[in-house]
């Protein structure tokens, strides 16, 4: 669904993407690597990735609430992440909440954490929320599913062709599948997969 949306197709109107479809009208649009594993959305690790650990080993609630609990538990312990980030001109080194690496704008079903990601400009955007308290967090978390966390002091913005990332005990998951303990490099593939599109969609990112 966030890759839909960044390319401007239809979600949840199987008519309207079989006209796309019919159409046959395409566009190459770039991916992300990481080893073997391919991503099209965003790469997270931090708070959310932890987050996520954690209601896999819930037994209690069950469906979408095993996330609220899992989310209300990380909060509880919620801590500085100490990270290296290596990018292609620089090394970080900084405490994080959370990083999160786009290839497109939006992961989670909407939440724009990369909002400035274009799917075919051959970079990957890098957001990183510093560490922060409780309080500061849960105030982020409206502004992400509108994108305009970028403008808080307490988060940072990169672009690079490709990005590690180095934090002990924490795992990555992209396009919302476990991928691996850090650390992990993902790289910007350019136009490494070709999708039909919407022919009157204006939609880059």
């Amino acid at each position: 669904n966030d890759l839909a949306r960044s390319l401007g197709l239809p979600r949840g109107d199987a008519v309207h993407a079989a006209d796309i479809v019919a159409d046959n009208v395409t566009r190459a649009i770039d991916l992300g690597r990481i080893g073997e594993r391919w991503f099209a959305t965003v790469l997270s690790s931090g708070f959310d990735s932890l987050v996520t650990e954690r209601a896999k080993r819930l037994r209690w609630p069950r469906g979408p609430l095993r996330y609220n609990a899992a989310m209300i538990l990380q909060l509880a312990s919620l801590r500085k992440l100490p990270y290296v980030i290596e990018l292609d001109d620089a090394e970080l080194r900084l405490d994080a909440t959370l990083v999160a690496v786009g290839n497109g704008r939006s992961y989670g079903g909407g939440m724009v954490v990369c909002p400035a990601a274009l799917v075919d400009d051959g970079l990957l955007d890098v957001t990183v929320i510093r560490g922060v308290s409780r309080t500061r967090l849960l105030g982020l978390s409206p502004t992400l599913y509108r994108g305009t966390h970028i403008d808080r002091p307490e988060v940072d913005t990169y672009t690079s062709t490709q990005v590690t990332l180095r934090c002990d005990g924490i795992v990555a998951y992209a396009d919302g599948e476990r991928v691996a303990e850090l650390p992990v490099t993902a790289r910007c593939v350019p136009r490494a997969l070709r999708v039909f599109v919407n022919q009157d969609s204006v939609a880059r990112g």
